[in-house]
């Protein structure tokens, strides 16, 4: 349910084998994202600096950015960043802290005055996790991995999962792609030239750390198989952003979860396995 819900889902930790003790939280990063001097606004998300209190893991665009895509400096340009317990200085080898991203989510909604509500924004998160920073709004409308959104009072939501094997393995540094690396996001398109729209944000990023100066520690789950069944499920069902709610998505996910597991195992009862699993 972490992955499917990474905003009040409980707290959870990426199985291991052998079980590996660790302590997991949840840090998050709250604002509003307004639509440039083009035309354009964003907000992106780098869930992998985000267990980080004093690195940036959101940009913003404000009332006096100019360009049309995602972006990362320049003027009119919003870093944020979260309100984890650890700063950039806690992490290193030895007895220092070592962490993971385990789930992460970006959701967004129309925040502007109804007579200005209008124009249309484009909500992804890449396959292979590749880096927002540059794509403007024409391309990011292009993949298959995007969806358009109109704007409005309910959330849009994207989430994260992790999809290589590095993802899943403790690292004392930012993540081993390119720092930043906002690799979710929303780009959104004003209707008129001469009225800003506002949209508000809620980066949510769950992770868990371990080292001995970390507190707290809890045995994780040791159940590869199972794993391997829920982040396939997980990736179908977050190729795309959504516009749902969180039981109608975790039932969705739930029911990919059921049918990977008639498909990939034998022997075990689907409804043990999903209650095992979750």
């Amino acid at each position: 349910m972490a992955l499917a819900d990474p905003f009040d889902g409980p707290l959870a930790s990426i199985p291991d084998f052998p079980s590996t003790p660790s302590r997991r939280l949840r840090v998050y990063s709250r604002g509003f994202a307004t639509s440039g001097t083009s035309q354009v606004g964003f907000i992106c998300l780098d869930p992998f600096a985000a267990s980080r209190n004093d690195v940036a893991s959101v940009y913003a665009s404000a009332a006096t950015y100019a360009g049309t895509a995602f972006a990362t400096t320049g003027v009119g340009v919003q870093p944020a960043v979260t309100n984890s317990d650890y700063a950039d200085a806690d992490y290193g080898a030895g007895t220092a802290l070592r962490g993971r991203v385990v789930a992460a989510g970006l959701r967004v909604r129309f925040s502007s005055t109804e007579l200005n509500r209008g124009g249309v924004a484009v909500g992804l998160i890449t396959p292979n996790h590749n880096s927002l920073d540059g794509i403007d709004f024409p391309t990011a409308d292009t993949y298959e991995c995007s969806r358009r959104f109109r704007p409005g009072q309910d959330w849009m939501t994207v989430l994260y999962c992790p999809v290589f094997d590095f993802e899943m393995q403790f690292t004392d540094t930012v993540g081993a792609f390119a720092t930043p690396s906002p690799i979710m996001g929303f780009i959104f398109q004003a209707p008129d030239p001469s009225v800003a729209v506002s949209y508000e944000y809620e980066a949510y990023v769950m992770f868990e750390v371990q080292g001995i100066n970390a507190r707290g520690l809890q045995p994780s789950f040791a159940d590869p198989a199972g794993f391997a069944v829920v982040q396939t499920a997980a990736q179908l069902n977050m190729m795309a952003p959504q516009r749902q709610t969180r039981s109608s998505f975790s039932g969705n996910f739930l029911k990919t979860i059921e049918d990977m597991a008639v498909k990939t195992l034998t022997g075990i009862g689907t409804g043990f396995l999903t209650a095992a699993l979750l």
